[in-house]
């Protein structure tokens, strides 16, 4: 049988993402955040990119908004747009995105 506690002080984790701003993310313009524990990185390194990604997608699906989110590959860049729901994306704007992105 489990045993009931009366009290236990969790620790924070993955939610530290959760104390990001994410409403000044939410202007359609694309983001590249940097992931470690230098004073300018973005997301601290003890927030993996994937709970940081999924703290934000729920923000923004609260707020009637979508996330267009990629990781890189050594994890240590998040590049993200978030944009209203409402707004279609075609084959074409993708491309362009991705050109953009290359050329930066």
């Amino acid at each position: 049988m489990p045993k009931v506690l009366d009290t236990f002080e969790f620790p924070h984790g993955g939610r530290k993402g959760l104390e990001y701003d994410f409403a000044g993310l939410m202007d359609g313009q694309i983001y590249q955040l940097s992931v470690g524990d230098k004073a300018n990185d973005d997301i601290p390194s003890d927030v993996s990119p994937d709970t940081f990604l999924g703290a934000l997608s729920r923000y923004a699906n609260a707020q009637g908004m979508r996330v267009n989110k990629h990781i890189s590959e050594d994890k240590k860049t998040v590049t993200i747009r978030v944009r209203p729901k409402t707004v279609k994306e075609t084959a074409e704007d993708s491309a362009k995105d991705s050109a953009a992105t290359v050329a930066a």
